[in-house]
């Protein structure tokens, strides 16, 4: 199996724990996500950064951007195809700030 693996970038005038937080919560919403239209976090890998890189399957279309501008359908049309998945994230992310703000976590 091919996989993408993908490594957060490190702003230096950020400080540790705000890069962490972020990360967290990042791995956090991924691992909540279940849709047909997300691939799912398979893991983490090691690799030269101070962070964990977050590792999925390979999507030979590449991202969702790459993959609505060389498919030929109408605004409308790619709009309905990504409807759901926008619906899924905001509401995952969501449930997550608000878990995380009332000490759920």
């Amino acid at each position: 199996m091919e996989v993408a693996v993908k490594v957060f970038k490190i702003d230096p005038g950020r400080t540790m724990e705000k890069i962490e937080k972020t990360m967290r919560r990042e791995l956090l919403v991924w691992l909540r996500l279940k849709h047909s239209t997300i691939v799912p976090l398979l893991g983490t890998a090691n690799v030269d950064s101070p962070f964990p890189a977050l590792v999925s399957q390979w999507m030979s279309s590449g991202t969702l951007y790459k993959y609505l501008e060389q498919i030929t359908m109408t605004i409308s049309a790619k709009v309905q195809l990504v409807g759901p998945l926008f619906t899924t994230i905001t509401f995952a992310k969501r449930s997550s700030v608000y878990a995380t703000r009332h000490g759920r976590r």
